[in-house]
């Protein structure tokens, strides 16, 4: 597992957000604003910290040499793992994953309900997709919690269909294509749009559209700071936007029935 494998997997936790109060080169991985997960991704050798049961991280410590007690952490309830070829990628990945329940379970109950529509993730797998520097340009230049919507989302789209590609288009904008417009993504002072350019006809059975309800190109999907994404939802529109676009687009789509 390398550093964007980590990252990723972080980030495939329902409500996951990356934030670095530590200093650009910490990441910290929250859900609920609670910390689940802290790495140092560009350091070598990779290391990741994880919370963990007070009894099963003592276990650990004692059958994985690479599993010590948290650095500059809750010793009793942090381990501290180094990410070397004595650990499977799959200990890793449950180590997070139980890190990450550990604090959710702990969560009220209201905001345990808010998190259940954002995962089960609605895809498998690790994410590794093409970026486009440009659009990197672009999400760099916004305020942190803005550029941590604008990559969940980037990640999504590119989780739903493996030959979607992202661009520039109105010389800044993002856009992520698959034989048409997806999507494209619009920082504004207070939010983030994300506009779907699905035709008016992608079933919403989860109310996830904010506004342009009644438009015939585009319509959106507006987050702000703090809001949970819901990913299953968003992720279910993007790959049937894909499906219309291969289907001749979402125009050819009302001809056919008579809607126009």
């Amino acid at each position: 597992m390398d550093a964007a494998d980590l990252r990723g997997w972080c980030l495939q936790q329902g409500g996951a957000l990356e934030e670095f109060p530590f200093g650009p080169e910490h990441s910290v991985f929250k859900v609920a604003g609670k910390i689940f997960a802290l790495s140092a991704l560009d350091r070598t050798p990779l290391q990741v910290s994880v919370k963990c049961e007070p009894e099963l991280a003592v276990e650990l410590r004692n059958s994985y040499p690479a599993i010590r007690p948290g650095y500059h952490l809750n010793k009793r309830h942090w381990n501290t793992i180094t990410l070397d070829a004595s650990l499977s990628d799959q200990l890793v990945r449950d180590l997070i994953e139980d890190s990450y329940d550990l604090i959710v379970n702990a969560l009220p109950k209201r905001v345990r309900d808010e998190l259940s529509g954002s995962y089960p993730i609605a895809y498998s797998g690790l994410v590794s997709y093409a970026k486009d520097p440009r659009v990197d340009a672009y999400i760099d230049t916004l305020p942190t919690w803005q550029q941590q919507i604008c990559h969940r989302v980037r990640d999504l789209v590119h989780a739903a269909d493996p030959a979607v590609e992202e661009t520039i288009k109105r010389t800044v904008q993002p856009y992520f294509v698959c034989e048409g417009n997806i999507c494209a993504l619009l920082a504004a002072k207070d939010h983030v749009n994300v506009f779907l350019y699905d035709g008016g006809i992608v079933p919403d059975p989860q109310g996830i559209i904010t506004a342009g309800h009644d438009n015939k190109t585009a319509r959106t999907v507006a987050f702000r700071e703090g809001e949970t994404i819901k990913e299953p939802a968003l992720t279910a529109m993007f790959r049937q936007i894909v499906a219309n676009n291969r289907a001749g687009g979402w125009r050819k789509i009302k001809s056919a029935s008579g809607n126009t």
